[in-house]
């Protein structure tokens, strides 16, 4: 009996929680185009002060909720019911016949620190990031990028197959591309993007 017991726990499959990732990189997604689309006309809508502070906060805000929703998962199912990874299986993406590649999202132990990395570290740039630019005419559309190069990220790190992964370090790429440019008007920081 001992033995069918050792038999069973070697067959059975990894501890896994189903619970919702998609809102750890949904939420600077949807921030950064939000300020996209919105921020150049809210900074002139509001002045330049009070739009500065929606703009700031809505991304703040954003990469704020991904980091608290990520350490709550964190400690909450893996450290505190034990779980070794967590899946959101949200879509089957690409079906070719007998392959088929979902969007799906999963933190294990090392996506784990990985993410709590990015969100956190994250958080502080975006919140440093307010004195350093403040006095840009397009502070909207740093926050734009800066939020969306979060977003690439986590998928970058939460990907749970490689093509997922790829579309997460194509993403950063680009978000790279488009800070390291961000002054494209000044040919040197153009060249350097």
């Amino acid at each position: 009996s001992s033995d069918d017991s050792s038999s069973r726990s070697r067959r059975s499959p990894m501890n896994e929680a189903n619970l919702t990732l998609g809102w750890i990189p949904l939420f600077p997604l949807v921030a950064a185009l939000w300020n996209l689309v919105f921020g150049r006309w809210i900074m002139r809508t509001l002045g330049d002060r009070l739009g500065r502070e929606v703009v700031h906060l809505v991304a703040i805000g954003a990469v704020a909720f991904s980091c608290f929703y990520t350490f709550s998962i964190v400690f909450e199912a893996m450290v505190g019911q034990g779980y070794d990874r967590v899946v959101h299986r949200i879509y089957p993406w690409i079906v070719s016949g007998e392959t088929m590649v979902g969007f799906d999202l999963m933190i294990d132990h090392l996506s784990a620190v990985m993410c709590m990395v990015v969100t956190g570290v994250g958080l502080l740039i975006h919140i440093f990031s307010v004195g350093y630019m403040a006095k840009d005419g397009s502070y909207w559309r740093y926050f734009a990028y800066l939020n969306l190069f979060m977003a690439a990220m986590l998928i970058l790190v939460m990907g749970k197959s490689l093509v997922l992964t790829f579309v997460g370090w194509e993403g950063v790429g680009l978000c790279s591309y488009l800070l390291i440019g961000y002054y494209y008007d000044e040919s040197e920081k153009a060249s350097a993007g």
